[in-house]
């Protein structure tokens, strides 16, 4: 992270930046009101009346053909060609660099010293004694309360001050375990260490050093599974062999050294086999779903040109169709799968148009908008007037605004171009 001071003020300067963009971006913002053809699409987009129906092609009647050996070996022998390349032959510009698919790697693993220093735990203060309720006793029963109640609190007074001195010699021995953490991790980093091994410097200080033959991440050495951070940095890129590391621990603080990298290599093809179906198999699924889903719509298409309805082609297609009661982006369908995709598909779609194959849980979904209608409301100057202002100045409930996107665009197109100033020399 480099020099903690230097980090928040870079944090600082960045947190800055960003409100005095958006207060200049309101300040703008606010002299640049929607023009009247937003207005209307916006309000259209709220208020307009939809009727669509919807089909789902079933994933689970779509299955591809099983994997073949000679799939499986091509798909091993590619994979495995990859890993054996040079990384620059990897590198392709313009494209994403290809990566040998994990299932037929082992992990890294990691062999490495390490130990930790623990951390006293402060002492949990004594319960205090509540009094009984001594309302429906008798005096004599009264008073005996009273008095183991008073036994009680002075037993308790009595552990308060017990705790105090426990706490003190905590505080104490947590303030040594501290300096110790400290000897060892400037001893381990120090510059003249010459010849001095992991395992001598921590038992110096009265530390058992701890060794772990290489492990894979997910195969951690019992004492280090309940220290995830640690874990984590162990493996981590610029944990170089040989090198000291110093971390807080769940209780304390660690201190490791790898002393060995064990780069991951290609496994047989026997033990990645299953894998490698069930990967082709899962291809093949979403091929011929995919597949179907297009030969399904081809054929509704033609269908609804012919003069059938959406619901009456998507069944003789073997769909089931599903005719959505009237809806609006106010008041969106209840109860409907798939609702959010399905109403967004809505959206984009022209009366009569039928979708694309959206992914959905059970499969594809085929969504046909039938048509959309803008009831005429007597508040709709009004309500326009309102939507307005709103993306304008934000709205009455004190949201931000929902500009013009032009405005936007002008904005960015303005912010790109202007020169980075620093007044404060950052």
């Amino acid at each position: 992270m480099g020099d903690r001071a230097t980090t928040e003020r870079r944090l600082y300067t960045m947190l800055r930046d960003v409100m005095i963009f958006q207060k200049i971006d309101q300040l703008i913002g606010g002299t640049f009101p929607p023009s009247k053809a937003e207005v209307d699409f916006f309000y259209a987009q709220q208020h307009e009346k939809v009727t669509a129906a919807s089909a789902v092609v079933d994933k689970t009647k779509h299955k591809g053909a099983a994997p073949t050996d000679e799939e499986i070996q091509k798909f091993y022998d590619a994979e495995k060609a990859k890993f054996e390349k040079p990384a620059a032959a990897l590198i392709i510009p313009g494209k994403p660099e290809e990566k040998t698919d994990p299932i037929l790697l082992t992990g890294e693993k990691r062999a490495v010293k390490y130990a930790f220093i623990t951390l006293p735990v402060r002492p949990s203060a004594p319960v205090a004694p509540v009094m009984a309720d001594t309302t429906n006793l008798t005096p004599e029963e009264k008073k005996a309360k009273e008095d183991e109640f008073k036994t009680l609190q002075d037993a308790h007074l009595k552990a308060l001050a017990e705790q105090g001195t426990k706490v003190a010699e905590m505080e104490k021995q947590k303030l040594e375990e501290q300096k110790k953490a400290e000897r060892v991790s400037n001893a381990l980093n120090d510059e003249e260490r010459g010849a001095k091994t992991f395992e001598e410097i921590v038992k110096a200080e009265g530390v058992e050093p701890l060794t772990a033959p290489a492990f894979a991440r997910t195969e951690l050495p019992e004492p280090l599974k309940g220290e995830p951070t640690v874990a984590t940095e162990i493996f981590a890129p610029d944990s170089e062999v040989n090198a000291s590391h110093t971390m807080a621990a769940s209780n304390g603080y660690a201190f490791f050294e790898v002393t060995e990298i064990i780069a991951p290599a290609v496994r047989p093809l026997a033990e990645v086999k299953d894998q490698i179906v069930t990967k082709l198999q899962a291809q093949k699924d979403t091929e011929a779903l995919r597949a179907a889903a297009d030969t399904a719509r081809s054929t509704i298409v033609e269908a609804v040109k012919g003069g059938k309805s959406f619901k009456e082609a998507a069944e003789a297609a073997g769909l089931a169709a599903t005719e959505i009661p009237v809806f609006s982006q106010a008041k969106p369908p209840v109860g409907l799968a798939n609702a959010p995709v399905i109403t967004a598909q809505t959206q984009t779609l022209n009366p009569g148009d039928i979708s694309q194959p959206v992914e959905v849980p059970e499969g594809l979904v085929l969504v046909n908008l039938m048509k959309k209608e803008l009831p005429q409301d007597p508040k709709m100057k009004e309500d326009k007037e309102t939507l307005r202002n709103e993306r304008t100045l934000g709205g009455s409930q004190g949201f931000m605004p929902q500009r013009s996107p032009i405005f936007d665009a002008w904005f960015a197109a303005r912010r790109n171009e202007a020169q980075e100033v620093r007044l404060d020399g950052q």
